[in-house]
């Protein structure tokens, strides 16, 4: 099988890597080429993670919307005769969606990445008013509660359901270097050591998540917060200003898999998110995770296990739970470390993930 993935870009988020790491594992049994649109620079962390058996493909392009980004996705795609074109960037959906009615004999679908945003709002309004055009474009949900979410809101669009996967994650020869480094950090040897990765963005709610490590600073306890994220953001700066001594910005790093190993918890803050990466990545590690009820978190963090699922997105509810879990007993916790791994084990591994997609592929072109 033939399959082209396409992205806006190889930057820094979640989506970019999920559709290398995907790429990767098709690639063991099937031709396929990732596509991106944007030039693909030398800082860019996804890039640099491409399997050897996959075929890149750059358009250059950097505009968003455009005739010639258009007429660039059609030449892609009669140039590369592909069985699959999958998708994983909302705003080139509008374009695909127009050029897959030229191709009835191509599957096409997107990966959902996030919950009901503006943009998806935008795109899934646009694609249910042209949906007796062409209703065979498959909508890929990333968790169950984004699927029942997108299913219960637009009810005549195609719709299924695929649980997010990653790579196993493991330690790197930098990992040494990061251990030292975090002690260094540690005020105590008992002190608990609290994890946030992203990229900075308005729904990451950093901001929210340096107020709650003041708090916890004003209470005495005995934490400190590594926030690992791109610097370039003006919220990195809000953060910075906000932040007390205990919360540590290090910036983008491209062994965030160290410093999990090296973590008490994750936290995740995010006000919007669909099924994080960072995660999945916690559950390979064993690490306990600490959320607000956001997308597809519900189903990863089970509150009838570890209550570790923050009632709202208030700083109060996120810092209740941080100090539950602060109290919580060693056996408590190595049930938590031990039920999430196997849950990445059961659920979301990337060989799952990729074994799902092959079998939508070959349900669109049966």
């Amino acid at each position: 099988m033939k399959i082209l993935q396409i992205v806006h870009s190889l930057g820094i988020g979640g989506a970019e890597k999920f559709a290398v790491e995907l790429s990767n594992e098709l690639s063991n049994n099937n031709e396929v080429v990732l596509c991106s649109v944007k030039p693909i620079e030398g800082w860019m962390n996804p890039a640099k993670s491409i399997g050897a058996n996959v075929k890149t493909e750059v358009l250059g392009i950097e505009s968003k919307f455009s005739f010639g980004l258009l007429s660039s996705l059609y030449s892609l795609i009669k140039r590369n005769k592909p069985d699959v074109v999958h998708v994983h960037s909302s705003l080139l959906v509008f374009y695909l969606f127009i050029i897959s009615a030229c191709y009835p004999d191509i599957v096409f679908l997107q990966t959902v990445h996030n919950t009901i945003s503006p943009g998806y709002k935008k795109l899934f309004s646009f694609l249910n008013l042209l949906r007796l055009i062409n209703n065979k474009f498959i909508n890929v949900c990333i968790s169950k509660d984004i699927y029942r979410e997108y299913t219960s809101s637009y009810v005549k669009l195609k719709f299924v359901q695929i649980d997010n996967g990653i790579k196993k994650i493991k330690q790197t020869h930098k990992f040494g270097t990061v251990k030292n480094e975090i002690e260094q950090l540690k005020r105590t040897p008992k002190t608990k050591v609290f994890l946030a990765a992203g990229n900075y963005s308005d729904f990451k709610n950093f901001a929210m998540l340096a107020e709650v490590f003041k708090e916890l600073e004003i209470l005495n306890k005995d934490v400190i917060l590594i926030i690992l994220g791109s610097s370039e953001n003006e919220n990195y700066n809000k953060v910075t200003q906000l932040k007390s001594a205990n919360t540590y910005q290090l910036g983008l790093k491209d062994n965030a898999a160290d410093y999990m190993f090296c973590a008490d918890a994750l936290v995740i803050s995010s006000t919007m998110e669909g099924m994080p990466l960072v995660a999945l990545e916690a559950l390979c590690a064993g690490l306990p995770i600490i959320t607000t009820p956001v997308g597809g978190m519900i189903d990863v963090v089970e509150n009838d296990k570890n209550d570790l699922i923050a009632k709202d997105f208030s700083k109060e509810s996120l810092l209740e739970k941080i100090k539950l879990f602060l109290d919580m007993d060693n056996n408590s916790i190595t049930m938590i470390k031990d039920n999430n791994h196997r849950k990445y084990l059961d659920k979301y591994s990337i060989e799952n993930c990729a074994a799902n997609y092959l079998k939508i592929f070959s349900a669109g072109n049966a």
